[in-house]
C-alpha cells in the first residue's frame, strides 16, 4: 500500500543587526571559495593551475573552475613542509546536487568515494565533506551555496599522508531499520549573512519509532525565522517535495511538505 511522507520544519530564530565587514572589499569568488574555511593565521599561495593530485579528476560542465590555494601548517622534517590545498569551483547546481555530481566524477576518474558517516539518518546538515581515496591518499568534497551560487571545494594534505582515512577500512553507515533513510530530505545548513559563512549546528540528533524518524538541529545564525525557513523551503522543493502549508511570524516560521516515493514503499 502506498502512502505519502510528511516532512514538517519549523524554525525558530533571533533576528541581529549585522553590518558589512573588511572583507567585503575583497574579489568575491576567491574569498568565498578558496578562503571560506578556517585553514589558520598564515596566508594562502592563490594560483589558477588545478592541483596535480586532481590533474586526472575530469569535473562535468555544471562545474566553473576557479583557482586553488595553498596554505603551509607546518613541517613535516628538515626539508619537508605540510600544506592544506584548495581548488575550488562555482556551479548553479544546489549544495546536494553538486557535490554528488563531484562524487561521481571521482568514482568515474579512479578515486574510491568513501560514504559519508551519520548521514542515513541526517536531514539537516552543515557541510560535510566527502572523502575519496586514491593511492593511499584522501581528497575531501565540500559544497556550500551563497547569493544562489555553489562553491565546490577540493581539499587536500600535502607532505603528511601516513594516517589517514584511506589508510583505514570503510566504516558501514547506522540504519534505523525503518527503510526511511533513503527518502529522507537533506537540509543544508543557512550562510549567515554577516560571516558569509554556513551557519554550524552546536547540537543535532534522529530519533525513530513507530515507522518515523524525527530529527533536529540547533544553531545559530543572524537572519530572520522568515529567512531561514524559505532557505529550508527551497531545497524541499528542489528535492520533489510538494508544499502543503508555510507560516511565518515575528520568532518562528515553519512549513510541512509531502512527497510520494516512486517506489511506494512508504
Amino acid at each position: 500500500m502506498r502512502r505519502v511522507a510528511c516532512f514538517t520544519m519549523a524554525t525558530l530564530a533571533t533576528v541581529a543587526a549585522f553590518g558589512q565587514g573588511l572583507l567585503d572589499c575583497l574579489e568575491p569568488d576567491v574569498l568565498r571559495a578558496l578562503l571560506l574555511e578556517n585553514q589558520g593565521q598564515r596566508a594562502p599561495v592563490i594560483t589558477g593551475a588545478v592541483p596535480p593530485e586532481i590533474a586526472a579528476l575530469r569535473m562535468p560542465g555544471a562545474y566553473t573552475w576557479i583557482g586553488s590555494a595553498e596554505r603551509i601548517t607546518g613541517r613535516v622534517d628538515a626539508t619537508t613542509n605540510a600544506s592544506h590545498v584548495t581548488a575550488a569551483w562555482r556551479s548553479s547546481l544546489a549544495p546536494e546536487a553538486a557535490r554528488a555530481g563531484v562524487a561521481a566524477a571521482l568514482a568515474a576518474s579512479g578515486w574510491e568515494v568513501r560514504p559519508q558517516m551519520g548521514a542515513a539518518m541526517s536531514v539537516f546538515r552543515t557541510p560535510m565533506a566527502q572523502t575519496a581515496c586514491r593511492e593511499g591518499k584522501p581528497v575531501n568534497v565540500n559544497a556550500s551555496a551563497m547569493d544562489g551560487v555553489t562553491y565546490v571545494l577540493l581539499t587536500l594534505q600535502r607532505g603528511n599522508n601516513t594516517n589517514t582515512t584511506c589508510n583505514q577500512p570503510a566504516r558501514t553507515l547506522p540504519t534505523t531499520g525503518t527503510g526511511l533513510e533513503p527518502h529522507l530530505p537533506r537540509l543544508e545548513m543557512p550562510v549567515d549573512p554577516a560571516t558569509g559563512v554556513a551557519a554550524r549546528m552546536q547540537s543535532s540528533g534522529a530519533s525513530s519509532g513507530g515507522g518515523a524518524i524525527n530529527a533536529r538541529a540547533e544553531f545559530v545564525v543572524r537572519d530572520s525565522a522568515g529567512s531561514i525557513a524559505r532557505h529550508f523551503a527551497s531545497q524541499m522543493a528542489q528535492q520533489g517535495w510538494t508544499s502543503d502549508a508555510s507560516w511565518s511570524g515575528a520568532a518562528t516560521a515553519g512549513s510541512s511538505w509531502s512527497k510520494r516515493p516512486d517506489a511506494g514503499s512508504l
